[in-house]
């Protein structure tokens, strides 16, 4: 499910990226269309520019040509007054002269007129190129934002074909997931581990600490794989094509890996925790059978050293002792001398080693004991120890042994065989 809900989530980026691109492109061609118009305008800008430039100049040409015809007509008639030799020759000479300043002065002002005219259509063409230029150039780079914004919608489209085509896999996987099967396979799984015997492995608290603990990585190293897949879907929406590929492919890796870590550890965990409970049910079962077992054993001798006075003990699971039985009902063992407090021990060891058949070590457990029921336990030892090995360390060897006991039981001195030796030396 988690799974699903990651590639649906890269879709659902996958689609916002190629519709960030499709808007991108639509801008593009936007400025496109606005860098043709303006290229257009400052076309049509020049021209007019130029045309205007071009009839400044031709109305200055007009004007000189006015001047000059004006000034060949004046030359004319002072030619001809020249000629006609009258009185008005002096004043015919003096119009020339007057006509001939008066050309100057036109050339002049036409020169300037046609100089300045000159001057102001090259500003103009200049303006004009460099506008168009621009224009040019704005329009260059609008083609180019253009093609760019479309080669990134191509690779998001791409994108979202690959990712729609991964996702369609993946559905169909998890559709011929059979997940009955699976929990039929955990169940026979959990009915082996059942049947099989005691592991010589002890599992104690601390190991299901550890199986806790890795339970525990395990999950922070899936909650980091899910916020890598988080950042990842984050990234697709600025960058595209193949690294978003990649980064998709990376991000599923990582998720499918931390789940079959989840499940691994999830599995060894409950198998733990299954095998503790199994074991600690062995274990108090069997405390509590060991307890019934040497209860009888216990109750019938205890009667018998006390004469009847004591029926027996209670005996815990763990084999701890809650109270001595009295026809007045279970008596607490604090209420009772340190005597029959060895007594009840020394039973209580007695039985334990004649049911597991092994060896029995007594360090002088009868120095508060009076000499009757001595006695009685001299006798109990000579007869378990035709079945177990009895080992008695005491400094008082007539508890345990009387001078005209005939029992095959070996003695020995320690003072003869030991010797103390000065640590000082």
């Amino acid at each position: 499910v988690e799974l699903e809900q990651a590639l649906a989530s890269a879709e659902r980026v996958l689609g916002e990226v190629d519709a960030q691109a499709c808007r991108a492109v639509a801008a593009a061609e936007e400025d496109v269309a606005a860098a043709r118009e303006e290229a257009e305008a400052a076309h049509a800008s020049a021209e007019r520019a130029l045309a205007a430039a071009k009839s400044e100049a031709a109305s200055a040409q007009t004007d000189q040509r006015v001047v000059e015809a004006r000034a060949e007509a004046a030359a004319a008639a002072v030619r001809a007054a020249a000629l006609d030799d009258t009185p008005d020759a002096a004043q015919a000479g003096a119009a020339l002269e007057d006509a001939r300043a008066k050309n100057a002065a036109d050339r002049a002002e036409v020169t300037d007129a046609l100089d300045g005219a000159a001057q102001r259509k090259q500003a103009r063409v200049q303006d004009a190129e460099r506008a168009r230029a621009d224009a040019a150039a704005g329009y260059d780079a609008a083609l180019q934002a253009e093609q760019a914004a479309r080669a990134v919608l191509e690779q998001a489209r791409q994108a979202v074909t690959a990712a729609t085509a991964a996702l369609d896999v993946r559905r169909e996987q998890a559709e011929h997931h059979d997940p009955l099967a699976a929990a039929e396979r955990v169940a026979r799984a959990q009915d082996a581990l059942a049947g099989h015997p005691q592991p010589a492995l002890d599992v104690s608290a601390e190991a299901v600490q550890a199986a806790r603990d890795a339970l525990k990585a395990a999950e922070e190293a899936l909650e980091e794989a899910e916020t890598a897949v988080r950042q990842q879907e984050g990234a697709l929406q600025h960058v595209g094509g193949q690294v978003v590929r990649e980064r998709a492919q990376m991000a599923r890796e990582a998720l499918d890996d931390a789940q079959r870590q989840e499940a691994e550890v999830t599995l060894d965990y409950e198998g733990w925790r299954l095998l503790l409970g199994t074991l600690r049910e062995v274990e108090n079962e069997t405390g509590a059978h060991l307890g019934r077992a040497l209860g009888g054993a216990v109750a019938s001798r205890f009667a018998s050293l006390s004469g009847g006075r004591y029926q027996g003990a209670a005996l815990g699971a763990d084999l701890e002792t809650e109270g001595v039985l009295t026809p007045q009902g279970l008596q607490d063992l604090d209420r009772f001398s340190e005597g029959v407090k060895e007594q009840l021990a020394t039973l209580l060891r007695v039985s334990v080693a004649e049911q597991l058949g092994t060896m029995l070590v007594l360090d002088d457990h009868l120095a508060q004991t009076d000499p009757g029921r001595a006695q009685w336990f001299r006798a109990l030892l000579q007869e378990s120890a035709s079945s177990i090995q009895v080992v008695v360390l005491t400094c008082r060897p007539e508890d345990y042994r009387a001078p005209d006991d005939t029992a095959p039981i070996a003695a020995t001195d320690l003072s003869t065989v030991i010797q103390r030796r000065d640590l000082k030396a």
